[in-house]
Formats: C-alpha cells, structure tokens, sequence
C-alpha cells in the first residue's frame, strides 16, 4: 500500500489527539481533529471527501460516538472506522462493533504499539470491503441486465448443458429454468431443414473459441415455431480455457413471418406483372427512364424486357405525338394522374401502334402505368369515320330527298333534296313529326302501314301519297320507309 493515509481523530481531549498524532509518522500519515460529536457527525453527512481512517472517540460533546455510528449506519454512510475506548469498555467496544465500527481501539500503555499496525489493518480491511461491495454492485447490475434483457440468455457447459437461462428464454420458449437446466438447448430443436453440417460447423466454431452467428428454427413447449436469430461465443478463464458457452439469442419470428409474408406478396404481384396482358410498366418521374416493364411489351411491341429497361419511354414515342405525350408528362406530374392518354408507339419492326394510357404519380417518384393496345380500334374508327364520310357525301348530293326520323317519329337528320320537296330550311324541319306533312286524305292509309311496321309485322313499306309543302302546294311523293334497329333489334 503507498500514498499518504488520511487521518481524522474525533477526538475532544486535544492532549490525546497530539499524542496520537505524535505516534503516527508524518511521511506516511496526515492526521486532523474534530473536538465536538455533532460537528464531526455532520462533517461526514457532507463530506465528498472523506478521510481514509476515522478514529472515533466515545464519549464527545454534543453527540457521542455511539449515536454518531448509529446515524451514520441510518444514512447508509460508510467509513473505515477504529472506535477508541477506555479500559473497562470492552461492552461498548462491542456495541460500536455492530454499528459499523471496523475494529477498535483501547486508550492504554499499547497505543503507541498498536496504533499504526491498527490504522494500517483497518484501511487494508476496509478497501477490501470497498472492492468486494464494488464487485458485488457490479455482479448484482450485471445479473439484473441479463434477467431483464431483450434477448434470449443462455450459459451452458463445456457439453452444452444449460447452467442458466434468463426470463426471456422461459418467456419466448415456454420452458422455466428448472425445465430445461442440465439439459441441451437441441430440445428446442424443429425439424427445419439447414444446410448441410450446419450444428457441426456451430460446434466447431465455438469448441476453437471463435464466436458463432447464425438463425434457429425453434419450438415452443406448446408446438408453435419461432424463429431466433443467435450470437454463441465461448467464455474462458484467466488461463484462456473455455470454462462455458454464453448464447445470445433475439426472436425474429415477427420478422421473419413479415418477411415470409412480404415475400410471397410479391411473388404474387410479380406473377400478376408478368401474365398481365395489358402493358405494364414503372418509369422514373424525373429521367423518364422505363424502370421495369412487364412481358406483354414483347407480345404487342416486340421489344424484349431487356430491350425495354432502362430506356427513356420517349425513344419509342412517334416523332408527332412529342409534344403532346411532354405535356401529359407534366399533367401527370401536376395532378398526379392521368386516364385514357393515347399516343402512338414504335414497334420493333419500325410500324407502330396507338397505345391508351392509364397512369398515376407515386410518392416515390415513379410513375406507374399501365397500357393497352388499340390500334384496331382507332383503324375501326377510321374505317367507320371514312364510311360515315362517303354515306354523308351521298346523302347530302342525292337528288332523292332523306330523312330520319328517331323511334317517336320525329325529324331527326334531312337532306338539301328534302328540304327543297318541302321548301323548308333544316332548322325548321328538325324535331317536327315525319307524317305532318302528310296531305288529311293519305294519313288513315300511311297510319295503317305505320301500325304494321311497329309491331314488326313488315319491316318497310312504300306509298304514293301527297305532301304538304310549306307554301301549301300540294306535290306527290314515292315514299319508302324502313326501320333500323339496334343490336337488340329494338328500332332506334
């Protein structure tokens, strides 16, 4: 032991007090007083730094050396105390003992032997103490840290047999300590399938002191799988002997369910992308690159989904529709969607084909859409627009005057022919009944066929009868009349 040992005496009688502090060597001691009892009683309730040695006196002004032990001992104070009594003491030299004194001292013709042999004693003793209580704090933090922690704790034997499992294990596995102690942890073992060797390698790994990593694939006491990831590593004396195995295990079966969950989610919308007939794809919102595009593209573009990722989605846009395609680029971004957008895209042989769009923004600043392919839909319609085109050239240029009429018989569409029969301009025309116009003595004979041809008893019918013009001219007309129906076959 070195250093300069800290000495307070608690003493009133100063003769005592210098005697002791002739007896201890100054090179090795540093000895103060205190003469009164409450004084040094609250000396010690402040102190932050308190003597090494306290020699303590018996009787003391104001509070004597029993009360201040037994105050001391109420605060939880502790300090190497030597308790000085008198010769015919010994009772209260035990009393001073079972407050907390360390050991004692009487005030006799040995004071001067055994004062410092005492001091140097009761300071060896009391660091003593100080470490073991140090040890023991420690050990009692360490043991509430590990009965508390997260994880699954396990310390088995050199063999493998549980020694201790904390309450995490009792809790994730089921089984209590005195269950599974002197036991191996394979009783948790489930029939999983690991890779081959797998508990040979755990086994090798830490019987050559190395620390193991890896996932189990357990069972509870009651049947129920649970998934752990797990640390083992070897523990080993001074000597560097492996003396026992610590497991350190976490329970990733929320994890590992998510994951697993997760998983085949996303088989099933991987599935779904790629037997999906219609065109799907993922672009980045601010490259304009095609991220990911599903296999339909090969089947309607011919491009291959190699061909297709990673390309800018203008690359493949007819040169006509840029312009157009840019500014539902921006209203997708605007509004974050966008419907039945229709532009014209290049197949690989170089034709190209109208595609209708269906897209929406995503937070993660992609766009995603999806895509059918019209192009005989818009080449229907364009056969049907050139067809309605050519009906409207010979029904406007035919000598014949042509009406239609909707199924309550009014005036719907006329020609310039009809017009001039009747000397009445379109707008006048237009929602009057198609029979108005019929001359008082032909409309019982027309109203009969009418009657006929409304209850498909004949499909059409032709009359010679007289109209009515609007200058009130009478003029014969050959009137055919015929019905159109829908797919329903209802007349429209």
């Amino acid at each position: 032991m070195g250093g300069i040992i800290s000495v307070l005496c608690i003493e009133d009688d100063t003769v005592v007090t210098e005697y002791i502090a002739s007896i201890l060597d100054s090179k090795r001691f540093n000895v103060t007083s205190i003469n009164d009892g409450k004084l040094a009683y609250d000396f010690l309730l402040s102190t932050k730094k308190p003597p090494d040695i306290i020699l303590l006196d018996y009787i003391l002004p104001s509070m004597d050396g029993i009360e201040i032990l037994r105050g001391l001992k109420e605060h939880k104070k502790e300090f190497a105390i030597v308790f000085l009594t008198a010769n015919e003491s010994f009772e209260t030299a035990v009393m001073a003992m079972k407050e907390g004194a360390i050991d004692y001292l009487t005030k006799s013709s040995y004071l001067k032997e055994e004062l410092g042999i005492k001091i140097e004693k009761v300071y060896q003793m009391y660091d003593e103490r100080l470490k073991l209580n140090y040890y023991e704090e420690q050990l009692s933090i360490f043991s509430l840290a590990v009965e508390q922690s997260p994880e699954s704790i396990i310390i088995t034997d050199t063999k493998g047999n549980i020694e201790y499992v904390n309450k995490k294990f009792t809790q994730h596995s089921g089984y209590s300590s005195n269950e599974v102690k002197g036991k191996n942890p394979r009783l948790l073992k489930y029939n999983a399938s690991y890779p081959p060797g797998f508990y040979k390698n755990l086994w090798e790994t830490i019987s050559s002191g190395k620390t193991w990593k890896g996932e189990f694939v357990n069972r509870k006491k009651n049947g129920d799988i649970f998934y752990e990831k797990a640390v083992i590593k070897p523990i080993k004396n001074k000597r560097g002997e492996i003396i026992s195995y610590l497991g350190i295990k976490d329970n990733i079966t929320e994890l590992k369910n998510t994951a697993l969950a997760l998983k085949k989610k996303t088989d099933e919308l991987n599935h779904f992308f790629s037997v999906v007939v219609d065109l799907l794809c993922i672009v980045d919102s601010e490259s304009g690159k095609i991220t990911l595009a599903n296999k339909a593209w090969e089947k309607i573009l011919g491009f291959s989904t190699e061909e297709i990722n990673d390309k800018f989605y203008t690359d493949f846009v007819h040169p006509d529709d840029l312009e157009l395609t840019d500014k539902a680029h921006h209203e997708l971004l605007t509004k974050g969607n966008l419907l039945n957008f229709i532009n014209r895209y290049r197949c690989k042989d170089g034709t190209y084909k109208f595609i209708e769009w269906n897209s929406v923004s995503n937070y993660d600043g992609n766009f995603y859409s999806s895509a059918r392919d019209i192009t005989d839909r818009k080449n229907q319609e364009h056969i049907v627009k050139d067809s309605e085109n050519k009906f409207r050239s010979i029904f406007e240029m035919a000598n014949a005057g042509i009406f239609f009429a909707n199924q309550y018989g009014n005036i719907v569409t006329v020609n310039k022919a009809f017009q001039d029969i009747l000397e009445y301009n379109e707008d006048e025309l237009i929602d009057l009944d198609f029979n108005q116009f019929t001359h008082p003595d032909d409309t019982e004979k027309e109203n009969e066929l009418l009657k006929d041809l409304i209850f498909k008893e004949i499909d059409q019918y032709r009359i010679e009868k007289r109209y009515l013009t609007k200058s009130n001219k009478i003029i014969w007309v050959d009137l055919a009349v015929t019905v159109i129906n829908d797919d329903n076959n209802q007349p429209i």
